[in-house]
């Protein structure tokens, strides 16, 4: 592939007939997987004729014996890695000074941490401008992050974390997330609760929170165990909220926390049947005037796609608490009409 100079995308899978093949000028060693094969430049001056690539999807196996030398991507502001067992090398992110977007899939480590056991300052600057961290079946991944990495990810601003079945904590409690806009965590049955309440403080930036099909999950925010006095947390910025099919989820917050959502104006809360309150104690949610508690349904009308299910009392704790107690009257009179049929 020469002479593309404004390519900014190359996506890793085509068709098994097709062979790809990054060809850079000088002495040539290609690296073939299936049918993907990727030239690099043996020499040091080497040159790859694509210098705008700005997005890269490739199997990390077909590249792990390369990344020390792939100068050629240092321009890389995204990179999605698939299929790979082995731990990301410290060298991997000094390769990539520019990173801004990093999607890890279909891997089999337990946390995302590095051969060596100290993280250089240029591995930290590499990670400096990483905005967005998408992280998707991994079924062995038990701990996002390690310690050495807390001050790194302080920047991101997008983190999905989906079908990681093992995962047992989202974050230590010392994590903090100033820039963060939106927290999707989804098929993740291992976690008992998402954050604590010294993360959430920081969460002031956060604007979309959406959380589904987590079995075990019991609530969303836990107060540590050495807070004694009350804690007030303010999302500021949070636009929607969205909670869905979770069996286990008792409330958002059970500790002693104050909330106030002075921006919030969607809220989804479906299929969560053991949710009795949403929170000890909400100060306020002046723009929300309901809460939907079902999944759309398409209608035949041509002005209308479909409808929703809503309810409000209020107040979102009262709304809860009525949602709560509708579940379980409906419940009753299920299992009443049984007894009377046998």
């Amino acid at each position: 592939m020469v002479g593309c100079p404004n390519m900014e995308l190359l996506a890793s899978k085509f068709c098994e007939e097709q062979d790809l093949s990054m060809i850079a000028e000088g002495n040539e060693e290609g690296i073939h997987n299936g049918d993907f094969v990727f030239s690099i430049a043996a020499s040091s001056g080497g040159k790859v004729a694509i210098p705008s690539l700005e997005e890269l999807r490739v199997e990390y196996n077909t590249m792990k014996d390369m990344w020390s030398q792939a100068d050629f991507l240092s321009g890389l502001k995204g990179i999605e890695l698939t299929c790979f067992s082995t731990l990301l090398p410290s060298y991997f992110f000094q390769s990539l000074p520019d990173l801004e977007k990093l999607v890890l899939s279909d891997a089999s480590f337990e946390e995302i941490i590095f051969h060596e056991e100290i993280i250089s300052k240029e591995t930290r600057a590499g990670l400096v401008k990483l905005k967005e961290l998408k992280l998707s079946k991994l079924p062995r991944l038990k701990h996002l992050m390690d310690a050495k990495l807390l001050t790194v990810f302080q920047y991101l601003e997008t983190l999905e974390v989906l079908e990681c079945g093992r995962l047992e904590i989202l974050v230590p409690s010392s994590v903090s997330f100033q820039n963060l806009k939106t927290l999707e965590v989804s098929n993740c049955h291992g976690l008992v609760n998402l954050i604590s309440s010294s993360t959430a403080r920081s969460l002031e930036r956060l604007r979309k929170m959406k959380i589904e099909e987590c079995g075990l999950i019991q609530e969303i925010i836990v107060t540590e165990a050495d807070k004694d006095e009350e804690e007030k947390i303010c999302f500021g910025q949070l636009k929607c909220l969205e909670l869905q099919h979770l069996p286990s989820l008792s409330s958002f917050c059970s500790g002693n926390s104050t909330f106030s959502f002075p921006s919030l104006e969607e809220v989804i809360i479906i299929e969560c049947p053991n949710m009795k309150i949403f929170a000890q104690e909400v100060l306020s949610t002046p723009k929300l005037w309901r809460v939907q508690t079902g999944e759309p349904k398409y209608t035949r009308e041509r002005k209308k796609k479909y409808i929703c299910e809503w309810e409000w009392e209020g107040s979102l704790n009262k709304t809860i608490q009525s949602l709560f107690k509708e579940m379980k009257a409906e419940e009753t009179g299920i299992c009443q009409c049984s007894y009377a049929k046998a």
